[in-house]
């Protein structure tokens, strides 16, 4: 009997240890929480103490520059895919597809290529498409891609202009070293959805053809992430954090709820990617079929 209450008493005592040690944990984690949210508002700014203002001004409008040109990129894009136009160009390369058709004969083999391609025949299938419709749908594409290719150079040579110049401290070299690798990546992913569009055997010629849902939603979510981080960063050169914005009363919950608020919008517009709409003759279907 003696040695039931002993083992009782040894696995009652074991257990308020474990249970004392998981509380403590806890605290510990709130603890280390409230320290983020309570931390003053300059830790998550960029030091541009170093920068006079001339230099202040001319990275902030470039940085407002990017933004505005990814800001047209998902707008350009958004448009490119209502009028069925993202599957026009059946071929990538970085530079020479930089060049668009101009003579008739070369209009007409991008067209031939385009047939080969579930989306000439679905499109077809009730009245044949021409060239010249083809050259519209055509042209949206490219303006498309074109768009994505100047906006690489419009950030690209300025960041190494003002980083050899020293204008970035070890901060701002971290992000736009981020948002280097997050442009470069994104013509690829742009890519890779497309070719989910033109892949047969994930499309029939009797249905709409449709790209990857989850790589339509990982392009779009990149052009956020991008946009985000080029008006962040923008806005940091040109309003100074101040230390005694931290002592407004609930500015805490203030900065949380912000923060919430923004990563609601992401997912909002990460799961709006992740549907597509087709219409049929019974109305308006939501599929994630891929």
């Amino acid at each position: 009997m003696s040695l039931l209450f002993r083992a009782a008493l040894q696995g009652a005592s074991g257990f308020s240890c474990r249970f004392y040690a998981a509380q403590n944990s806890v605290n510990l984690f709130k603890a280390k929480v409230l320290n983020v949210v309570k931390a003053p508002i300059r830790k998550f700014g960029i030091d541009i103490s170093g920068m006079d203002d001339r230099q202040r001004r001319r990275v902030g409008y470039w940085l407002f520059l990017c933004a505005g040109m990814c800001y047209g990129a998902v707008a350009v894009g958004g448009l490119t895919r209502l009028t069925e136009s993202g599957l026009s160009m059946v071929n990538w390369d970085l530079f020479r597809s930089m060049k668009p058709p101009l003579t008739q004969k070369e209009w007409e083999e991008e067209f031939e290529r385009y047939k080969m391609y579930p989306e000439y025949a679905y499109k077809s299938s009730s009245e044949e498409m021409t060239l010249s419709q083809f050259k519209f749908i055509w042209h949206m594409e490219y303006g498309h891609r074109m768009w994505g290719r100047i906006t690489g150079v419009i950030f690209l040579l300025p960041c190494i202009y003002f980083w050899a110049r020293g204008y970035f401290p070890v901060t701002m070299k971290r992000r736009m070293a981020i948002a280097a690798a997050l442009m470069l990546a994104q013509g690829g992913i742009g890519w890779w959805m497309v070719k989910s569009g033109l892949d047969p055997s994930h499309n029939s010629e009797t249905s709409v053809p449709r790209v990857s849902q989850y790589r339509l939603a990982t392009h779009l979510t990149i052009a956020f992430l991008l946009y985000s981080l080029f008006l962040y960063n923008g806005i940091s050169h040109f309003i100074s954090p101040q230390a005694q914005i931290a002592k407004i009363p609930k500015f805490g919950m203030f900065r949380g709820l912000s923060h919430a608020s923004k990563a609601l919008v992401f997912i909002t517009a990460f799961w709006g990617g992740l549907y597509q709409c087709k219409i049929s003759n019974f109305g308006i279907i939501f599929s994630t079929k891929v």
